[in-house]
């Protein structure tokens, strides 16, 4: 008898283990259609169920979306995915963003200038794995951001968040897209970003299909600008328990999807540029609202960029230019050990004022 149920267990746990494993890839292929937009009551994070799903969706997509590299379907214009949802600032991601920038102030009242781009991570995840997306994302390089703020965001300000993919282009180096994020209020858009990313393409020139240029690259002449200012080299400390509490305020690893197992924390390009400008910050060199954001990753040695061991010194050189004792301009250069560079950008004053709209009088006599 004892026999009995041992066999009959075992012939029970082998079926029941395999359809636990294959669930998970049976409910994302019986739901892979998505809609074009979608609407969120809040913004995902990294430990909500529906994240983990659609890291899932993107690293599944390099066998599913098939047939992506035809002159067909990259002549195709791109879809319009949308994703509008509320921005809400959780006490926890203050607290992790904070204790990965270094930040030493006992509270933070206003929303610091890169920590939408950090907490919306999961909702551009979302974007990714969007089954109207048109090419497989388990490659894809984060190039460049473009962040510019009107006015100072309150930690407990009430806003709305709509992402959007609004381009695609041929490049020489594979597909490039830009997703564009706004917060808005009932005036107006108040923060936006414009995040660009290409999904390599080795027989890119093989195809006949006239190559674009990369999409707003950083302008040389305003980073040459400041080469005869005084330089000020800031050091930016780098640890894995940083890094986590990055992750953990609600930062993806766009470049690594791992579905099985939570990916080793890196030092990715949008930890360096909100590293950056909290070290800047900190040192004092204040731009005031509206002002603008420009970053991107260094060219000469990407695999560098990619690779940024935790040993590693980073350093950010920053200079600035003023005008009227007022800062207009501030370039930075983050780099390796002091030789290898990483990452450059600038922050600057847009030139212009936010002028909020009056309340009318809608009463008619």
């Amino acid at each position: 008898m004892e026999l009995f149920m041992y066999f009959d267990l075992k012939w029970f746990l082998g079926p029941a283990i395999f359809f636990a494993i294959l669930m998970p890839f049976l409910f994302v292929f019986a739901t892979w259609d998505h809609e074009m937009f979608r609407q969120y009551v809040l913004l995902p994070g990294p430990l909500d169920w529906g994240s983990k799903e659609f890291v899932l969706r993107c690293w599944l997509s390099r066998w599913v979306r098939t047939g992506w590299s035809s002159r067909n379907k990259l002549l195709a214009p791109r879809p319009r995915i949308a994703m509008q949802t509320k921005f809400t600032i959780l006490d926890s991601e203050i607290a992790n963003v904070k204790a990965s920038l270094g930040t030493t102030s006992e509270g933070i009242t206003s929303v610091p200038l890169i920590f939408p781009q950090v907490i919306c991570s999961y909702l551009l995840v979302q974007l990714l794995g969007n089954s109207h997306f048109p090419c497989p994302v388990h490659a894809l390089k984060w190039k460049r951001l473009h962040v510019t703020q009107l006015r100072r965001i309150q930690v407990d300000e009430q806003l709305n968040c709509l992402m959007v993919l609004i381009d695609k282009k041929l490049i020489p180096e594979g597909v490039e897209f830009t997703v564009q994020t706004d917060l808005f209020d009932e005036e107006g858009v108040v923060w936006q970003s414009s995040l660009y990313f290409v999904v390599p393409m080795a027989n890119v020139h093989q195809v006949a299909i006239p190559l674009s240029q990369p999409s707003n690259l950083l302008d040389q002449s305003l980073m040459e600008s400041t080469v005869g200012s005084e330089t000020t080299s800031l050091r930016l400390p780098v640890s894995k328990e940083r890094l986590v509490e990055f992750n953990l305020g609600g930062a993806a690893d766009i470049e690594r999807f791992s579905p099985w197992s939570e990916a080793p924390p890196r030092v990715t390009p949008l930890w360096m540029v909100a590293a950056a400008c909290a070290a800047i910050e900190k040192h004092g060199k204040e731009i005031a609202y509206p002002l603008v954001c420009h970053s991107a990753v260094a060219e000469d040695d990407p695999v560098a960029v990619t690779n940024v061991s935790l040993t590693s010194e980073l350093h950010c050189d920053v200079a600035s230019k003023s005008e009227n004792e007022n800062t207009k301009l501030v370039t930075f250069n983050v780099s390796a050990n002091g030789k290898t560079k990483l990452l450059s950008g600038y922050l600057r004053s847009v030139g212009w004022k936010y002028v909020a709209p009056e309340e009318t009088d809608q009463t008619t006599e």
